[in-house]
This record gives structure tokens, C-alpha cells and sequence, in this order.
């Protein structure tokens, strides 16, 4: 399915909804970077000792997901994963 009008519908739907959640707007920049630098911060607490970082990642990629979609981050330690 990579030509006909079913192809461009679906084409036109898929970039539409994507701009609707403000795909090519600076503000994901701005909401991914303000992560990042929570992340850093985080890393600086850990004093340069060995920790398993997957926990930390999970929870920065979650805070910028709802972040985008709910305008507001959850709260590193109130999140809980269990990996």
C-alpha cells in the first residue's frame, strides 16, 4: 500500500494527528531537554557510583510522554515500574 488514494488517505490521517499532537513544535524540544536535565541531575546525586540506569530511563521516557500528551510530568519518585 504505497500509491493509490487508500495510501494518501491514510498518509494525510497519519500526519494530521501527528501535527495535532505537535509533531515539528518547539515545545517537545523544550519538555524533552527540561528532562534530560532532571536526568542529569539524578546521575549527580549518584556520586559516581555504580547503579543500574534502566529504572531512571523508563521514568524520564514516561515524564516526557506525559508531559506531551498530559502537559505535566509525574514525579520521578512516585512512579513506580517494576522491571
Amino acid at each position: 500500500m504505497q500509491d493509490g488514494e487508500d495510501w494518501k488517505t491514510l498518509r494525510r490521517f497519519t500526519v494530521k494527528s501527528l501535527r495535532d499532537f505537535g509533531l515539528g513544535k518547539s515545545s517537545f524540544e523544550d519538555i524533552i531537554k527540561d528532562e534530560f536535565e532532571k536526568v542529569v541531575d539524578e546521575l549527580d546525586k549518584k556520586n559516581g557510583l555504580p547503579f543500574c540506569p534502566e529504572k531512571l530511563i523508563y521514568q524520564a521516557m514516561c515524564n516526557n510522554i506525559c508531559a506531551m500528551i498530559f502537559g505535566r510530568r509525574s514525579v520521578h519518585e512516585h512512579l513506580c515500574l517494576s522491571v
